[in-house]
């Protein structure tokens, strides 16, 4: 056993000697944590599994190969610094100086280990808010809004008013709903969640309010010609158990938009409005 974690702490150490003898440490350290990490990881567990095991041999295979990756990330590393080296100029701020010290890092990272390169890239895609995003945008604000809700096709609205604040959350990736008034002459709080999945390219949503325990969940897709954005979901009925909805958002203009909903009536699958609400900017 003590032989064994000889030969693997004199590798281990071999390795750090191997890369602090590189100029990349001295000049780009970004460089040198990039390229390390990004090599020797995979490699550590199968040193200390050669190391664990008979004969010999398979130490000194292991030890060769780690050396040699070594050696090849510590030539690309120092090729990619050359090939990126930029002229130097005077910072304006430390912000420009963390920004270029990150896209240097990420440069090297695709020459150190460019599989794990191309997976910090696809989760960074994932993550960020974009122009499907800013569709979102069009509800940001605080609103004066009147509901329309009918219980059957045939009957008369129930109609109420009310106030609504929408705002951006977690970094503009999703916006919340909240919402403030009267529904059939009662107190009504609500709040909903909306966002954009980059990965499902979908749309999702969700409704939760003081006038029941369940959450309507909706997923759909944005309509630039149009204007709408249109969802299709599920909700809870006490009457009827679950149910499917419809809903469309139509964006008017700055100040205007308007939401309704859409679902069957009792007991039949004909397809009827059940609520609209209108939505106008405060001033």
């Amino acid at each position: 056993m003590k032989f064994r974690s000889y030969v693997y702490t004199s590798i281990t150490a071999a390795l750090g000697l191997i890369l602090i003898a590189t100029p990349v440490r001295a000049e780009r350290p970004e460089i040198f944590k990039a390229s390390a990490k990004g090599t020797f990881g995979r490699y550590a567990e199968e040193i200390q599994i050669a190391a664990d095991s008979r004969p010999l041999s398979a130490v000194g295979e292991a030890v060769d190969h780690t050396l040699k990756v070594a050696d090849d990330a510590a030539v690309n590393a120092v090729e990619a610094m050359k090939k990126s080296a930029k002229p130097f100029k005077k910072a304006e701020s430390f912000d420009e100086v963390e920004s270029e010290s990150h896209e240097s890092a990420a440069e090297l990272m695709e020459v150190a280990d460019p599989q794990q390169a191309a997976m910090m890239k696809k989760w960074e895609a994932y993550a960020t808010p974009n122009e499907n995003h800013e569709v979102l945008g069009q509800m940001v604000g605080e609103w004066e809004h009147e509901i329309k809700w009918w219980m059957s096709p045939d009957q008369d609205p129930d109609v109420s008013t009310g106030q609504s604040r929408i705002s951006w959350i977690l970094g503009q990736r999703f916006i919340q709903h909240d919402v403030d008034g009267k529904s059939m002459g009662m107190p009504f709080t609500g709040m909903g969640i909306t966002g954009y999945d980059n990965g499902k390219q979908v749309y999702n949503s969700i409704w939760l309010d003081s006038m029941s325990t369940g959450m309507m969940k909706g997923k759909g897709q944005y309509n630039s010609d149009m204007n709408t954005l249109t969802e299709e979901g599920i909700f809870t009925c006490p009457l009827e158990g679950q149910k499917s909805f419809r809903a469309v958002t139509t964006f008017i203009d700055d100040d205007h938009f308007r939401y309704e909903m859409f679902t069957n009536a009792m007991g039949t699958s004909d397809e009827y409005r059940s609520m609209e609400i209108s939505y106008t900017r405060k001033k």
